[in-house]
């Protein structure tokens, strides 16, 4: 027995050149910034740039609140914060503004719980460097500055580069 699936697709070919704008925000504090958009991605030389959009919103709520579970789990069993970023990423999760805030709201409740000698600002600033490029850490430091729960801790970590 053979099962054939076929899937098919039309479209006006002439249309393909044409592009919509709509808004994105790179960051939730900053204004919205109009970024263009193909409306299909045939016919382009960049089609880096049309399949590179974000999608999957109810996956990505899950996935927060699994690793703010995860965190929380973590932390009552007072695993180090270099632990934790680890199992982040072998988990599959790209460290991610976001991502990298959730670990170090974790970094934050560890000093509180445990004490900061034992995740003082080199052992933090060490980590992130073992995990994220040498050239995006500037980004992310000022990111924390824009945050007032991160604003110490950022400049802090600045001053270590």
């Amino acid at each position: 027995m053979t099962i054939l699936l076929a899937s098919s697709a039309s479209a006006h070919h002439e249309l393909t050149k044409e592009m919509a704008e709509s808004p994105r925000s790179p960051d939730s504090t900053e204004k919205a910034v109009t970024v263009t958009r193909f409306l299909r991605d045939g016919g382009t030389n960049d089609d880096d740039i049309a399949h590179n959009e974000g999608r999957g919103f109810l996956s990505d709520k899950f996935a927060t609140i699994a690793i703010k579970s995860g965190m929380k789990i973590a932390l009552k069993s007072n695993k180090a914060p270099r632990h934790v970023l680890e199992h982040l990423v072998n988990t599959g999760n790209l460290l991610t503004e976001k991502n990298l805030f959730l670990w170090l709201k974790y970094v934050v409740n560890y000093r509180k719980k445990m004490g900061s000698i034992w995740a003082d600002d080199v052992y933090v600033f060490k980590t992130l460097s073992d995990f994220l490029p040498a050239e995006k850490l500037p980004a992310l430091f000022k990111a924390m500055e824009k945050n007032p729960n991160f604003r110490e801790l950022g400049k802090n970590l600045q001053k270590l580069m």
